[in-house]
């Protein structure tokens, strides 16, 4: 069996993700990518509503687990802002991935690597094109940096 990975390698990445997640909400707000809070509402609900109905006992207790965590009952659950705020991102962040996966030839889409390399790449691009960043970024960028230093 593999050595598992150092905390120093499993912060990095969880830092690497972060960033690369506001920079693809961020591309994806520019390209007028959104989502009103009653479409979200509405999602959020089917996606409840699949889930009951599919008896999978671990996915009804995620659902139930995370309406708990944030202090709302189930049917609430998809109508509390927190929610709302966290499902928009997700789902936005998400079409962007979308966006970005269909620019890949048909024969590649279904690759991991392939589609990796052309979110990076997007990421890349759209770094060296973007003027005015997000404080976020900038602030997530500086601790990658930082973490990277440490090495």
């Amino acid at each position: 069996m593999g050595q598992a990975p150092a905390q120093d390698d499993i912060d990095t990445e969880a830092l690497a993700a972060a960033v690369q997640e506001t920079v693809l909400f961020q591309a994806a707000k520019a390209e007028g990518i959104g989502f009103s809070d009653d479409e979200i509402i509405q999602r959020v609900r089917s996606m409840q509503d699949r889930v009951n109905a599919s008896g999978d006992p671990q996915a009804q207790q995620a659902f139930q687990w995370a309406a708990q965590n944030a202090g709302v009952s189930d049917a609430e659950f998809a109508s509390d802002p927190r929610i709302i705020a966290a499902y928009r991102k997700a789902f936005t962040v998400g079409e962007m991935r979308s966006r970005i996966i269909a620019a890949i030839p048909l024969d590649r889409r279904s690759d991991p690597a392939a589609t990796h390399e052309a979110i990076i790449e997007f990421i890349q691009n759209r770094h060296a094109t973007v003027r005015s960043v997000d404080d976020s970024v900038v602030a997530s960028v500086e601790v990658v940096k930082q973490r990277l230093s440490l090495r």
